[in-house]
């Protein structure tokens, strides 16, 4: 499969969402952790900071669709800047949440971040539209402490 934007495959045309197929979502222990979905692109997407900001994960292997793209300084990892590719997918999910896995749709009502570098195009060569300027953080449900007893 052709990385984001290389030739030999045709360029996404439409209004999209676009398919987009989750690689690199093995850790050296052979464990599947998925790709991790973000309410936004930048490192403070304005969680708590006692909770991993996450709309949830997409498995490996599987199907995310997008609706554009965008670059960010955040690589996914705080502290580390540097320019990276991150793709505005369909998410049916807008609580934030850890590791629970979901499955994206075309129709998804909301919408989450994941960086480029767990995505392959699937069908077309990756070359989807720039997303239009918007607030960094869009709305979601902030997860609310456990009660305590």
């Amino acid at each position: 499969m052709p990385a984001v934007g290389q030739q030999g495959c045709t360029a996404g045309t439409g209004t999209g969402p676009w398919p987009f197929r989750t690689v690199n979502t093995f850790a050296d222990s052979g464990v599947d952790i998925g790709a991790v979905v973000r309410p936004c692109k930048e490192q403070d997407c304005g969680c708590a900071p006692s909770i991993k900001c996450r709309l949830g994960v997409a498995k490996g292997n599987t199907t995310v669709y997008a609706r554009c793209l965008a670059h960010s300084t955040f690589t996914g990892v705080p502290g580390d800047l540097q320019d990276t590719i991150w793709f505005k997918i369909t998410w049916p999910n807008n609580r934030i949440t850890a590791a629970q896995v979901f499955v994206s749709t075309v129709h998804d009502q909301y919408s989450g971040w994941v960086k480029g570098s767990t995505l392959e195009p699937e069908g077309h060569n990756g070359s989807v539209p720039t997303c239009p300027a918007e607030p960094s953080v869009e709305p979601f449900v902030q997860a609310m402490p456990s009660p305590t007893r």
